[in-house]
């Protein structure tokens, strides 16, 4: 899943569109998705591997 989700981070969506890419994708409820994507994007962030923004 997390190959997925890094295709999906490309500052066009947002966390909500993605977390619905997932869910659509991968046959899962939204708030599992949800954790899932935080806990990855917690994981690049703290590895500098990406930067977020607030819009």
């Amino acid at each position: 899943m997390g190959a997925a989700i890094w295709s999906l981070l490309d500052g066009r969506r947002s966390l909500a569109e993605i977390v619905a890419a997932i869910c659509q994708e991968y046959e899962v409820d939204a708030p599992t998705a949800a954790a899932d994507l935080d806990e990855f994007i917690q994981d690049l962030l703290t590895e500098e591997l990406v930067q977020f923004h607030e819009s």
